[in-house]
């Protein structure tokens, strides 16, 4: 069964991190303030999710 979590990290500056955990995850984190979201994912997941973010960026550009 499938979830959904909406975090809104918009509206003001924010840090971000990609650390790898010692089972070779990767730990993507966001960071604003006291506010922190962080998704583990496979070497294989970030390489698709890098994807789909470039696509997007270039729509938004208009490449």
């Amino acid at each position: 069964m499938g979830f959904r979590i909406d975090l809104d990290f918009a509206h003001g500056p924010t840090a971000t991190k990609v650390e790898q955990e010692p089972d070779g995850r990767l730990a993507i984190s966001v960071e604003r303030g006291e506010e922190r979201a962080v998704v583990y994912l496979s070497p294989e997941s970030v390489e698709a999710l890098w994807y789909e973010v470039a696509v997007a960026l270039a729509r938004l550009r208009r490449c």
